[in-house]
């Protein structure tokens, strides 16, 4: 809700506080910043102290400075505090670092896909919000009643129990058994007899790692594939309102004058129904992606939704109704997020436990780069020549299409990697015997090769 906030209060104050459009790409860009500088932050600090504890904090850091922003008395405080806000946000990502590490793999291409129409749920909120708040009271209100999920979350978040891959790598044998043991009961069955061999201890969250000669042709890649979805999707967010407030028909420098010199084009209740319609439509993209990449696996899938992505948007510039701008921008909107998504996934896939957090939170830094440049290009580009903006945006969805083709790993069907996440060994003939065999170098090995996930 929070990343769907920024066209909304930028549009707000252009009209509130008179701020001009370059003014109002800052707002954004500072958000992103923020999330730029904080994605690796959680990233490591959930690869080191546990993954639930960097969602709490994470989400308790952005409700703090999402009310803080509420109150900005002026433009420097509202940089100041959504730049803030940004940081906190950040850590939201590793919810799926969570989640993927509960899942076994053949439904983790299904549940991660779930979870994303929980974000799609969040941008329709948001429009609806604004859409109820906004002509009677304002923007203010508006940050206040989105910062609720927030709150929300931190009252419950003892509920939400801890990765067991994380407390098994990081050597922590005897909660991981909890966490097992309370998963067994919870689902009314019970574990294996036996022993839980606990594995060395790896180094966690190591940056490094990720550039290790296995990993750093995915890492290069994934770091151009993250920042050109970022930069797209983020983009088509920032530019909805854009489309369809003003009724922009070729690239007429009438049109462009009248928007630079008019900056101020507040959203009325017919522009919050059609964003509300671009946000729902992300969901049955998502179920569109998902046919995608079970048929054609996560490379190809990527790639597809890419370029599915991309084909609508020059078609934006036609003189169309607002209706029809809406069914381009709900097809845009709904591949650019699938592909969001889709690469979410991939990545959660592809890196090891050890670095699995780190591995998100830093591709999820570079996702944060592009969405960085994007305002320059929607708020800043676009009102000057409509042609190019779009153009820049088509472009580089085609072009990261064919690099996503490129990925030397396909995850469908893989199994997570480096964990050894329940190493029961089931007791055989006497006790005695059992640990004899466990004393077995050769053994221990073979037992943790096969059941490793």
């Amino acid at each position: 809700m929070e990343v769907y906030l920024q066209s909304i209060l930028t549009s707000a104050l252009e009209c509130a506080w008179n701020i001009s459009s370059i003014q109002a790409a800052l707002i954004s860009m500072v958000s992103f910043i923020g999330m730029f500088i904080g994605d690796p932050v959680w990233g490591w600090y959930s690869d080191v102290y546990g993954r639930k504890m960097a969602v709490f904090y994470s989400t308790l850091w952005t409700f703090v400075y999402a009310l803080l922003s509420a109150t900005s008395p002026s433009f420097f405080w509202i940089v100041f505090t959504r730049g803030l806000t940004g940081f906190g946000i950040s850590g939201a990502i590793q919810v799926v670092t969570i989640y993927c590490e509960f899942l076994p793999e053949i439904y983790r291409c299904l549940s991660i896909l779930v979870l994303a129409v929980f974000w799609s749920i969040g941008g329709c909120l948001t429009n609806l919000i604004a859409m109820l708040v906004m002509p009677t009271l304002d923007w203010r209100y508006v940050l206040g009643f989105a910062s609720i999920p927030c709150l929300a979350f931190c009252l419950l978040y003892k509920f939400v129990p801890e990765s067991p891959r994380f407390y098994l790598v990081s050597g922590q044998r005897n909660k991981t058994l909890k966490v097992l043991a309370d998963g067994a009961k919870a689902n009314g069955v019970s574990l294996l007899e036996g022993d839980l061999i606990v594995p060395e201890k790896d180094s966690l969250g190591q940056i490094r790692t990720l550039f290790k000669k296995q990993h750093r042709k995915t890492t290069i890649l994934l770091f151009l594939i993250w920042s050109s979805a970022g930069f797209c999707y983020f983009g088509m967010i920032l530019l909805s309102p854009l489309l369809l407030v003003n009724q922009n028909c070729g690239n007429d420098n009438t049109v462009r004058n009248t928007i630079s010199d008019c900056s101020c084009k507040p959203l009325t209740t017919k522009h919050y129904q059609y964003l509300i319609a671009t946000a729902f439509a992300e969901i049955p993209g998502l179920i569109v992606s998902f046919i995608i990449i079970q048929l054609l696996g996560r490379r190809k899938g990527i790639a597809l939704q890419f370029f599915l992505a991309g084909i609508p948007i020059p078609f934006l510039i036609a003189c169309t109704s607002s209706a029809t701008k809406t069914i381009l921008l709900s097809c845009t909107r709904a591949f650019s997020n699938a592909v969001f998504q889709t690469i979410i996934l991939y990545t959660a896939e592809v890196y090891p436990t050890s670095i699995r957090a780190i591995g998100l939170g830093m591709c999820s830094a570079a996702n944060r780069f592009g969405v960085f440049i994007s305002p320059l290009v929607a708020q800043v580009i676009f009102p000057k020549s409509n042609l190019a903006g779009l153009l820049i945006y088509t472009i580089l969805c085609l072009s990261s299409g064919i690099l996503a083709l490129t990925l030397p790993i396909e995850t469908r069907g893989r199994l997570l990697q480096f964990v050894c996440m329940l190493i029961l060994i089931r007791r055989r003939q006497t006790p005695a015997q059992n640990e004899a065999e466990l004393q077995d170098p050769l053994y221990r090995e073979a037992i943790v090769i096969l059941l490793r996930y």
